[in-house]
């Protein structure tokens, strides 16, 4: 009598190890990464008057932007907008660095899932102000 309860425990036992060590699913919602030679890209400069520059959209991928950082120099503004070709605003980030402004003058902004941009649109970026920034992304099947 006394094996059987033993050997029902150690069953049961073995049992609830191997269901607590099953790691859940999980599933990712978003684009998956372009496999063309380099998907990646950013860009970074310092900024001293209006800045403009386009990442050119591709048949077949999505632009996503990951990462913005901007930082405006002391006494001056800088701001940051991300704009499709056909005009759509998808992103705008501005900071201020005056002596009596009482909020942060760096934004460091790290987006789970991206800025979006549509396949075959190019996204255009325009810097006014004063300061450094960084943008980066990446391009996605969508």
């Amino acid at each position: 009598m006394w094996k059987t309860l033993l050997g029902i425990s150690a069953v049961l036992c073995s049992m609830s190890v191997l269901v607590y060590s099953v790691s859940s699913a999980r599933a990712s919602l978003g684009p998956s990464v372009s496999m063309m030679s380099n998907p990646i890209f950013s860009s970074s400069a310092y900024a001293t008057s209006n800045l403009s520059e386009t990442i050119s959209g591709q048949n077949g991928r999505e632009i996503i932007i990951t990462d913005v950082t901007i930082s405006a120099q002391f006494n001056h503004d800088l701001e940051i907008v991300f704009t499709t070709s056909s005009g759509t605003e998808v992103g705008r980030y501005k900071t201020w660095n005056y002596s009596n402004y009482n909020g942060p003058a760096i934004i460091d902004s790290h987006l789970e899932s991206g800025l979006r941009v549509p396949e075959m649109e190019d996204l255009q970026v325009t810097v006014t102000g004063r300061g450094s920034y960084t943008y980066s992304g990446y391009y996605a099947q969508p």
